[in-house]
């Protein structure tokens, strides 16, 4: 039975899914092969980008605006997280956890989690383009 109108259209999980783990391989790849403010401007869009796929694929029939600002409310949230200690802490005894939640709180990390999520609205979109 086709949805009602009135209700979003859902986002396709499995192309979601494949653009996360192509943003994973590449921020993983990008901290292999980017030091200093490049590697942490790319790395934080990359990680930003990487949060609004993972909404977009847990919340198929968010908008992108909303999932974008979700997306660096997160990604704000987590980094004054980093004011606490607790993600270094976390990272001495699980290193993989500084991946996710970082270890050391930075400002300049805001805008690259800013242009990560606008990023994922323009990826969004060109995924809903090749659906129609």
């Amino acid at each position: 039975m086709p949805a009602p109108p009135s209700r979003r259209p859902a986002r396709s999980r499995v192309r979601v899914l494949v653009a996360g783990l192509v943003v994973l391989a590449l921020g993983l790849l990008s901290t292999r092969l980017l030091d200093g403010v490049a590697g942490d401007v790319v790395g934080g869009g990359l990680y930003a980008l990487l949060v609004y796929l993972a909404i977009a694929f847990g919340l198929p029939r968010i908008s992108a605006i909303a999932d974008a600002i979700t997306t660096f409310v997160v990604c704000a949230l987590i980094e004054l997280w980093q004011l606490t200690g607790m993600p270094a802490q976390l990272a001495e005894a699980f290193p993989p956890a500084a991946l996710l939640f970082g270890t050391t709180f930075t400002l300049a990390d805001l805008p690259p989690y800013a242009v990560g999520a606008l990023a994922g609205v323009a990826i969004d979109r060109l995924l809903r383009r090749i659906r129609r």
